[in-house]
C-alpha cells in the first residue's frame, strides 16, 4: 500500500506485483484504514523545506510521526522503517570520523530539522519496546542528492560553507537518493533491527571538495565570526537558513556505512557521483515543497525483488515532488 497526500498515478507496478494506493493526508486524516493488513511501515514523511525557522514543522513532524505510529499500534504492524538523518549525530569539534551507530545523538539543538529526527527516533524506538516481537529500522543518510536536484539540506549547507570559520575544512559526504531508495527496500524486506548509516563508502577531502565545487569563494573568519553572521542574516530575514547549519558546514560529521554493508547493502555511487548528479540547478529545486510535504510508505509483506523495484520508485517520486 503507498500512501500519498495527492494522487499518485506515477508508479508502474512491476510485472506481477499489485500496488494499492490511497489519498491520506497524515496530519489530519486516519491512518488505521491504509495500514489494514500491513505488517511493515516505512515512515518518509518530512515538512521541513528550509524557508523558515522550522520549529512549528518539527511539531508537525513529530505529532505525524506519533500517529503513525498509534495507527501501527491498533494494527499489525510489527516493523516500522524510519527514514531519520545522520543529522542527529550533530556536528562537533569532537566528533570521531567517521561516526558509527553507537555513536551518541546529540544533535545541534537549536537546529529543529535534527532535533525532530532525533525525536522521531525515540518515538519508533519506544514504540518497538513496548511489545514483544516488534522491531524497527532507524535509517541514518547523511546530505542526500540526486539528478532531480538537491533538497534544502544539501543547498543550505552549500551556501553556509561560503563563510569558513576554524583553522581547517571539514570533509564531506553524499549519498544519491537511489542508494538511500535501496537501504529503504531492504530494511523493509530484511526487517532490519537498530539504526544504520546511509552513506557510501569513505568521504571526499577538503581540496578535493574544492575542484568539484569549481573555486567557489569561501571566506574564512574568525571562529565564531561565521555563527554570528549567520543569525544577523537569519534574524533580519536576508536568509532562510537556519544559523544553526553552521556547525554542519564547519565541523565532521560523516558516517561509516559498515552495518548497512554487512546487512547485504551496497551504494551504486560514490560521493563524488552522487555530489555531481546533484549539483546542477534544476527546475525541481524551485518547486513549492508542498507536493512532497507528507508521504508515508505502508507495504503489507513486503517481499521480493518486485517490491524493491517499486520502493525505489516510490523513492524517485517523492524527490520530484
Amino acid at each position: 500500500m503507498l500512501v500519498d497526500r495527492d494522487r499518485i498515478d506515477t508508479i508502474d507496478a512491476p510485472e506481477g506485483t499489485t500496488i494499492e494506493y490511497a489519498r491520506v493526508d497524515l496530519a489530519v486524516d486516519d491512518l488505521d484504514q491504509p495500514l489494514q493488513g500491513a505488517d511493515v511501515v516505512a515512515h518518509l514523511a518530512t515538512s521541513f523545506t528550509g524557508a523558515h525557522d522550522g520549529h512549528d514543522t518539527a511539531d508537525r513532524d513529530n505529532a505525524i510521526a506519533g500517529a503513525l505510529l498509534e495507527a501501527a499500534e491498533r494494527t499489525e504492524v510489527s516493523h516500522v522503517v524510519l527514514v531519520s538523518s545522520a543529522m542527529v549525530y550533530g556536528a562537533w569539534p569532537d566528533n570521531p570520523m567517521p561516526l558509527t551507530e553507537d555513536a551518541l545523538v546529540r544533535p545541534v539543538s537549536e537546529l529543529p530539522f535534527a532535533v525532530a529526527k532525533a525525536t522521531q527516533e525515540r518515538l519508533v524506538t519506544d514504540w518497538c519496546q513496548a511489545r514483544p516481537g516488534r522491531s524497527a529500522t532507524l535509517l541514518r543518510p547523511t546530505v542526500a542528492l540526486a539528478e532531480q536536484g538537491a533538497g534544502w539540506v544539501a543547498r543550505a549547507l552549500r551556501r553556509a560553507a561560503g563563510l569558513a570559520s576554524g583553522d581547517t575544512d571539514p570533509p564531506h559526504q553524499f549519498v544519491h537518493l537511489d542508494d538511500v531508495a535501496s537501504a529503504v527496500a531492504l530494511a523493509c524486506v530484511a526487517r532490519l533491527d537498530g539504526a544504520f548509516n546511509v552513506a557510501p563508502d569513505g568521504w571526499i577531502s577538503p581540496e578535493r571538495m574544492r575542484e568539484l565545487a569549481g573555486g567557489a569563494p569561501r571566506l574564512r573568519v574568525a571562529e565564531g565570526v561565521a555563527d554570528q553572521w549567520a543569525r544577523v542574516r537569519f534574524g533580519l530575514g536576508l536568509t532562510s537558513d537556519h544559523p544553526a547549519l553552521v556547525p554542519y558546514a564547519s565541523w565532521s560529521w560523516v558516517v561509516a556505512n559498515d552495518r548497512l554493508r554487512s546487512a547485504g547493502w551496497k551504494p551504486g555511487f560514490s560521493n563524488e557521483e552522487a555530489y555531481v548528479a546533484g549539483s546542477n540547478p534544476a527546475p525541481w529545486d524551485e518547486v513549492t515543497p508542498q507536493r512532497r510535504q507528507e508521504l508515508a510508505l505502508g507495504a503489507a509483506t513486503v517481499g521480493g525483488a518486485a517490491t524493491v523495484l517499486a520502493l525505489v520508485q516510490v523513492w524517485r517520486r517523492w524527490l520530484r515532488g
